[in-house]
């Protein structure tokens, strides 16, 4: 008996998409293996590409890419940086590095924790326990910023759910209520940041009733986010899957 398996007719990925949703049904792992290796047997070269995980051991993207360039004979391998690379962008701009800018011993320190987006327990929780021990030695003011709810819910001072999509409008409304709260530090504005009166009219309109109903956080917590800042001294921001942490902090200006 022939041990060779049939040929598949050859169709688009967007064709395979659709024919295996209207003809799908459950198989046992070595058919599914079969499958795989039959339609992968079809490619070679620049036919091929594979993306690597960031959150991988190095063992295992060595092993992938050991496999694209012998047994595919592909270069085609890379790590996907869409989610990075406008964090990168935007953290050069504002901060003038692409990279976290302060150590773990700052979380330690500050007064009030904002933590957006990220699960950190999960995926950082070296930091997380630093967070925690400030929370419960010091007295850190934790708030979450997460449509989705996460361990570190448990301990949050504050937590606000923006609708996905909305947390740019959420930002812009917390800091619009900031200097409301009490005069700020006018020799830190004018030694350590840039387009200050630029960056306030383009909030003014970010009023807590405005903001309200764009990203679906109340207005009083809101006003309750931006006074947490306020009564800190300073604050440490963490953000997305690869933790990347900013502090503000009142600071003398430069000698």
């Amino acid at each position: 008996e022939s041990t060779t398996p049939p040929e598949l007719p050859a169709i688009s990925c967007a064709a395979a998409v659709v024919c295996c949703v209207a003809e799908f049904t459950p198989v046992v792992g070595p058919e599914a293996l079969d499958y795989v290796t039959l339609r992968l047997g079809g490619y070679r070269g620049d036919e091929f590409g594979t993306l690597c995980s960031a959150k991988a051991t190095n063992e295992d993207d060595y092993v992938q890419q050991k496999f694209a360039r012998l047994v595919m004979q592909s270069n085609n391998i890379d790590e996907p940086r869409l989610c990075h690379s406008p964090l990168v962008e935007a953290m050069l701009a504002a901060l003038g590095s692409g990279a976290t800018s302060n150590s773990y011993v700052d979380y330690d320190e500050a007064g009030c924790l904002v933590i957006v987006g990220s699960d950190a327990n999960s995926n950082h929780p070296v930091a997380a326990a630093r967070m925690r021990r400030a929370v419960v030695e010091r007295g850190a003011k934790p708030i979450v910023i997460n449509p989705r709810r996460i361990e570190m819910c448990d301990i949050a001072d504050l937590w606000l759910r923006p609708r996905p999509g909305t947390d740019v409008a959420l930002f812009n409304g917390i800091a619009r209520v900031i200097p409301d709260q009490g005069p700020h530090d006018e020799k830190f504005v004018e030694y350590r940041t840039e387009g200050f009166d630029e960056w306030r009219e383009l909030i003014d309109k970010y009023a807590p009733e405005y903001t309200e109903p764009l990203t679906g956080v109340s207005a009083t917590d809101i006003v309750d986010a931006a006074a947490a800042k306020v009564a800190s001294e300073s604050m440490e921001l963490a953000s997305l899957s690869r933790l990347v942490a900013s502090r503000w902090k009142y600071a003398a200006p430069p000698e």
